[in-house]
């Protein structure tokens, strides 16, 4: 491939896991040497929110739709 040309990258499912948490997340792979980027949704997978004032990893809580009877 050209240097500058576009390109399409591919697209897959990861599995992720961090301590006792897995989950799976969409994930585009990107070419060898690229920048390694964790997203919210990653997180979010593994049920896990970012606090930025504290730079730490939270759960997050689950909340269930209502039913209705």
């Amino acid at each position: 491939m050209e240097v500058g040309s576009p390109s399409t990258p591919e697209i897959g499912i990861a599995l992720f896991k961090y301590m006792d948490k897995i989950g799976g997340a969409d994930v585009i792979f990107g070419e060898k040497g690229g920048q390694i980027l964790l997203g919210a949704f990653t997180l979010e997978a593994l049920g896990l929110a970012l606090d930025p004032l504290r730079r730490e990893l939270l759960p997050l809580p689950m909340i269930l739709p209502a039913t209705s009877p």
